[in-house]
């Protein structure tokens, strides 16, 4: 008796989803170290469930072997048989059937990675890129009038970005008027804070 069925056809391995859920829960995994450690969680789990069939499925696989060559097979001395011949060859796509099971494979492994990548890049360059174009700075600070500015002299002045935030807003700024440009009067300020680490500046002489 034949060892495979239909029409002296070999019988392929059965397309399995397990690599495919697998994939999606180190997906979550690695969504869930950007977003919260409950998604890793729930990746982990999906990992190890799909990870645990897929080992199961390939050690059934391999503890049941395929048939050996019957009596009628050519023997080692034989010519070699065309690949798209003989029993082990590939069957021709059913009638209908647009693209084979290996297809659909390799496009849901670029699916995923593209996936992957996205989650993990797009985060990090929307925080690089976004903030510039955002609505920044904050309202008008009032720090005394002119008069307190004797020209050409720096001046140590102590605001509050917010008052209603407290301490927590209190900056230094040194601040040197320069007189009148036109008719409006010049300022030179400059922060206390470097903009590179935020040390401390020492005021100008």
């Amino acid at each position: 008796m034949e060892p495979h069925s239909g029409g002296g056809k070999p019988e392929l391995p059965r397309p399995t989803l397990w690599p495919v859920g697998f994939a999606i829960g180190v997906a979550c995994i690695l969504v869930g170290l950007v977003v919260s450690w409950p998604a890793v969680a729930v990746g982990g789990a999906i990992a190890i469930v799909f990870g645990f069939l897929w080992a199961r499925d390939l050690a059934t696989r391999r503890a049941h072997p395929a048939p050996l060559p019957s009596a009628g097979a050519p023997s080692i001395d034989a010519p070699p048989i065309p690949a798209h011949l003989g029993r082990e060859a590939m069957p021709p796509p059913r009638p209908g059937e647009r693209f084979p099971r290996s297809k659909f494979l390799e496009a849901s492994t670029l699916g995923l990675g593209a996936v992957i990548g996205g989650a993990v890049t797009l985060p990090a360059v929307g925080f690089m890129i976004i903030p510039p174009f955002l609505k920044q700075g904050h309202k008008p600070i009032d720090i005394g009038p002119l008069s307190d500015y004797p020209e050409g002299k720096w001046q140590i002045v102590h605001f509050y970005i917010d008052i209603k935030e407290g301490e927590v807003t209190r900056r230094t700024a040194y601040i040197r008027y320069n007189g009148l440009l036109g008719d409006l009067p010049s300022f030179t300020i400059i922060s206390n804070r470097c903009a590179h680490l935020s040390c401390p500046v020492q005021p100008p002489h």
